[in-house]
């Protein structure tokens, strides 16, 4: 489990100074595609004209395209994917004392949440909610208390956020205020100031016109409501996170007799069901009434009943075609044979710690269990004296049931919620791979002697291989941050594992014996890898600038999916989507040359942290459900991944790249930041630069300018536009000076 995104939360360690410190290092030297620094001694280049050929990818995120230094060239497309469900897995949920008797309570680290059906009657013009809040003296800075929102232009929702720091905390009220098809705002009550350890009454009441806010049966606050109103047809309504995405903005409290009217309710009838708490008080109108007495079920006449939504996090199938997956918080590894799951528990880990992204994480299928019958398990366990350890057991498989555990890992380090990591895997060289995360103890990922920030390779009994790469170590690369897939291709020996970044750039990387993967120092959070020294440490297959997530890796090998055989399959958190990866070896090199995304049409928003291929070739994914996969309509194919080439002398140092698009004049600018250097021994010399641009970037190029200080000229250059796909660019530079370049052309998209 993922808790991070941006735009979202990002639930992790603060950040450290080392970037800044190896930023300022790079800032001395410049970096050449082939990973060779080269130091610029008073303006001039120390070594004679050799070209230099690189690549900057630019994805298109939809309201920006972001460019950045690639290893090589390729290109990707987001396509649809088509999907049925299977199972969702549900939990029990958590009741204790309340107000009136009985009440539900959440915690935000569990990331779950409770789900109602949306039916006709939440979605009145004019409404009111009314129920009891207790807040829990660890509170989250922002989470949904209960949610019918679409999180944009229709519904409503109540939050409790911090109001300063996490210890003060505010209820607030908002209805979404629709403005068009895509998008809206929204109107807020007056926040309500929330005391820690006492229940609360909260009502709320829109008759289309005005919002107003109770606490205790008193009004609070008004707010005027201008414009539409149009209720959210399509969420459920949720209590404990956002209505429309499974597991985001989590909540942690206890609430007591939620109540949901199709209409305004008077002052004095909030009054009285604060003062009255009876059963039969204020009936008229209400839709939907829970009372969390040891159920979630309604008492109104909706009859609306509600259900925990609880993850899976890891899946596998068997030889034999079962798919056997864990549920994190719960600690069962269940059994689905022929899409139904058995009720027959495979195991429960009654020891298993739940804390944000950690509880029963992953598990793998020995390769000879036609044989042996193993079955791995990594899990986060919580021990004596508050004390959190990461741990590999293995069991043996005996008629849907697990016996003779056999811990083969104890003791592994752990922190309270995050970067326990957990991906398992056998390699073609039948040992098995585990990644660690770093346990938020980034300097520990280079110290080879702890066993954290890594990838470890064992023997199926626990034992160390001879040809590890370090003495009697179960190491077996370093420097990483947190890890969540790992797959091989049995057939070439490639291994990647994916892992994930900090605010920015997930990586893809191959894996190499006694590899330095270069996290936190040689490879610092949040600064593009493809510019750190190669000779150091290891630069990454791939990184995504835009945070994606990925989870449980697979290497598709089957015939159901003719697309994506060859290639490797890679779950999102951060987008509910795959990564489909073809990867070319040529030697002794490794490049990704295809990335396409599969998107799905599921709605509420939901990650995907499990991924399998059953032995017949079908591909099953998810984590607040379990689904199929049906088909891939290549027809919806749009580029979403654009390489632009460059090729230049190394009298030029190529500091950025930038592509922007004017969506209004219908115009694209690729904006380069330059300096040249002058040959020791031509003074006259002057650099060119050459630029390979996709024409569905930008088409009918028609100017290309230079600036040099404060003064813009229009560049010496030549355009040629006879290759049917790029629109090749020369550009003459002066020599000795720092440069931007502006080439732009019309966006046809």
């Amino acid at each position: 489990m993922i808790i991070k995104g941006r735009g979202n939360k990002i639930m992790e360690e603060p950040q450290t100074f080392i970037t800044v410190i190896v930023i300022l290092l790079l800032s001395l030297f410049f970096l050449d595609s082939s990973g060779v620094y080269y130091k610029y001694i008073n303006g001039y280049v120390q070594r004679g004209n050799e070209q230099t050929r690189l690549f900057y990818m630019c994805q298109d995120y939809g309201s920006s395209i972001h460019c950045d230094r690639s290893l090589n060239e390729l290109e990707g497309y987001v396509i649809r994917g088509n999907s049925s469900k299977v199972y969702q897995p549900t939990a029990q949920p958590m009741y204790v004392n309340a107000k009136l008797a009985n009440g539900l309570e959440m915690h935000a680290n569990r990331i779950e949440s409770i789900e109602f059906r949306n039916i006709e009657a939440f979605n009145s013009q004019n409404f009111s909610v009314s129920f009891w809040v207790k807040r829990l003296p660890l509170s989250e800075p922002i989470g949904n208390i209960v949610s019918h929102f679409n999180n944009d232009n229709a519904g409503w929702y109540f939050q409790m956020l911090a109001n300063g720091n996490v210890s003060n905390q505010n209820v607030r009220f908002a209805v979404a205020r629709f403005i068009d098809n895509s998008t809206g705002n929204s109107t807020f009550a007056p926040e309500v100031p929330i005391p820690v350890n006492t229940f609360v009454h909260i009502a709320a009441t829109f008759d289309g016109s005005s919002i107003k806010i109770f606490k205790d049966g008193n009004l609070a606050g008004i707010a005027d409501f201008h414009g539409k109103y149009v209720p959210d047809f399509k969420s459920p309504l949720r209590i404990g996170a956002a209505a429309a995405s499974l597991g985001r903005e989590t909540w942690s409290g206890i609430i007591d007799d939620l109540r949901l009217y199709n209409r305004t309710l008077s002052k004095d009838e909030v009054k009285n069901i604060f003062i009255t708490n009876s059963t039969d008080t204020v009936t008229k109108g209400l839709v939907g009434r829970w009372k969390f007495d040891n159920n979630l079920n309604d008492t109104s006449v909706s009859r609306n009943n509600g259900v925990l939504r609880t993850s899976i996090a890891n899946m596998a199938f068997t030889p034999d075609g079962r798919l056997f997956f864990t549920e994190k918080n719960t600690g069962m590894v269940r059994i689905m044979k022929d899409d139904k799951v058995l009720e027959k528990l495979f195991i429960k880990m009654n020891d298993t710690y739940v804390n944000w992204e950690q509880g029963l994480l992953t598990l793998a299928i020995d390769p000879k269990f036609k044989q042996n019958h193993y079955i791995y398990l990594y899990y986060t366990a919580g021990t004596e004296n508050d004390k959190v350890v990461n741990r590999l057991v293995r069991f043996t498989d005996k008629n849907n049931t697990a016996t003779s555990m056999v811990t083969l890992m104890d003791n592994i380090p752990a922190s309270h919620g995050y970067h326990s990591g957990g991906a398992l895997g056998f390699g073609p060289d039948d040992k098995l791979y585990i990644a660690i995360g770093d346990a938020t103890y980034h300097e520990q990922a280079q110290n080879v002697s702890a066993l954290i920030g890594k990838v470890l390779r064992i023997n199926r009994d626990g034992t160390i291989p001879a040809d590890n790469p370090y003495l009697n170590s179960s190491v077996y690369t370093i420097g990483h941050r947190n890890i969540f897939g790992i797959a091989f291709d049995n057939k070439t020996g490639i291994g990647i594992i994916a892992e994930n970044g900090d605010n920015y750039y997930d990586e893809i990387n191959l894996i190499q014996k006694g590899g330095n993967y270069g996290f936190p120092t040689l490879q610092p959070p949040n600064f593009p890898p493809e510019l750190a020294d190669s000779n150091s440490s290891i630069i990454p297959l791939r990184s995504y600038w835009g945070i994606i997530a990925p989870t449980q890796t697979i290497y598709y090998d089957g015939d159901k999916f003719p697309e994506l055989k060859g290639k490797f399959i890679v779950g999102t958190f951060g987008g509910g989507t795959f990564h489909i990866l073809k990867l070319d070896k040529e030697k002794d090199s490794v490049h990704v040359i295809e990335d396409d995304v599969i998107r799905f049409n599921h709605y509420p928003y939901e990650a995907i942290q499990a991924v399998a291929q059953s032995p017949d070739g079908d591909i099953y994914f998810g984590a607040a459900n379990i689904y199929k996969l049906q088909s891939i309509d290549n027809s919806s194919k749009m580029q979403m991944l654009f390489p632009i080439g460059l090729n230049f002398s190394n009298t030029v140092a190529i500091k950025n790249l930038d592509l922007k698009r004017d969506e209004q004049n219908r115009t694209t600018s690729i904006d380069l930041d330059l300096q040249t250097y002058k040959l020791s021994n031509q003074s006259s010399y002057s650099p060119v630069l050459s630029l390979k641009v996709p024409k569905i970037v930008s088409d009918q190029i028609y100017n290309v300018t230079i600036t040099e200080g404060n003064k813009t000229k229009i560049a010496d250059s030549a355009i040629e536009t006879s290759a049917a796909a790029d629109t090749m660019i020369k550009i003459k530079l002066p020599s000795g000076a720092h440069l931007q370049s502006t080439v732009v052309g019309r966006y046809v998209r």
